[in-house]
Order: C-alpha cells, then sequence, then structure tokens
C-alpha cells in the first residue's frame, strides 16, 4: 500500500490529487506487482487450478460490499503466452494462411456502480475495456475515469 500512498494523495482540506510520479510508479509500484506475482505458476494448468479454487468459493460470495462507487481491475494477460490464438495471428506475405484473428474484444455485462477494466495483451498491443452499469454511472463520470487512466498511461509512457 505504499506505493500507492505516494501516487494517490488525500487530504482533507483538499480534494483527493493525482501525483504523477515516474519513480514511484516504475520503482515501487511496478515492482510490488512484480513480487506478488513472483510466486505464481504461469502455466495454463496452475490458472486453471487457481480458477477452480475461486470457482468453489462463488456459493457464498455476497456481491452487496461491491455496490459502492470504486475501481476495479483485471488482467487476462498475455494471450500469446497462453497460446489459444497463435496459429490465427495476422502474418505479413503469408498466402496460405486461410484465417487471421486481427484483434479481440472483451465485453462483459456490468450491473454494478463500480467502474471495471479489463486488460490483455493480443499480437503485441495491450487493450484496456473499461465498463460500468450504465444505471449507476453516467457517460461523463466513466470518461472521468478513463481519461485520468488516459494521462497516467500518457506520463509514464513517455
Amino acid at each position: 500500500m505504499d506505493a500507492v500512498r505516494k501516487l494517490i494523495k488525500l487530504d482533507i482540506a483538499d480534494p483527493v490529487r493525482r501525483e504523477l510520479d515516474e519513480d514511484a510508479f516504475w520503482d515501487d509500484m511496478v515492482q510490488e506487482v512484480v513480487n506478488g506475482w513472483k510466486g505464481l505458476d504461469p502455466s495454463l494448468d496452475a490458472y486453471f487450478t487457481r480458477e477452480l479454487a475461486a470457482h468453489a468459493t462463488y456459493q457464498n460470495f455476497d456481491p452487496k460490499p461491491l455496490y459502492i462507487p470504486s475501481i476495479i481491475v483485471s488482467s487476462l494477460g498475455d494471450l500469446g503466452r497462453l497460446g489459444l490464438l497463435n496459429s490465427y495471428l495476422p502474418r505479413s506475405g503469408d498466402s496460405r494462411q486461410t484465417l487471421t484473428v486481427q484483434d479481440i474484444v472483451l465485453g462483459i455485462r456490468a450491473r454494478l456502480p463500480m467502474a471495471m477494466n479489463v486488460l490483455y495483451e493480443y499480437d503485441g498491443r495491450l487493450s484496456c475495456h473499461f465498463f460500468s452499469g450504465g444505471e449507476y454511472t453516467t457517460k461523463e463520470a466513466l470518461g472521468l475515469v478513463t481519461g485520468c487512466f488516459e494521462e497516467w498511461t500518457a506520463a509514464m509512457t513517455r
């Protein structure tokens, strides 16, 4: 959480403000994420096992705590590493290829007040899909979330 505290400042006298601190992002936040993932087996079998364990807990899941305005980020990861669509990647000049998958679009029906973002990488491109329950989130409010994301992304990739 210390890395998050360096990037988001809360002060009773001022509104919440974002600090675009590249050192705090790359050296602290990214390192915390890397450390969190180091112990996980990235194989498809291990992913399947983790998903089975998660699904086993769903019968006791209570969604009521999710009915607050918040942000959730999830990731499918690098689809190329999964190898599921590699034989359909666009290859320039390969006239024998009968089917190509140019892009992947992900959509989730969300009837919750939170803004959600699902990230994934396909064919060398990172995609970020934002969505939220329309009855809770206006187009303008979701625009604020995506605008902040674009601002941070631009600042961190200069």
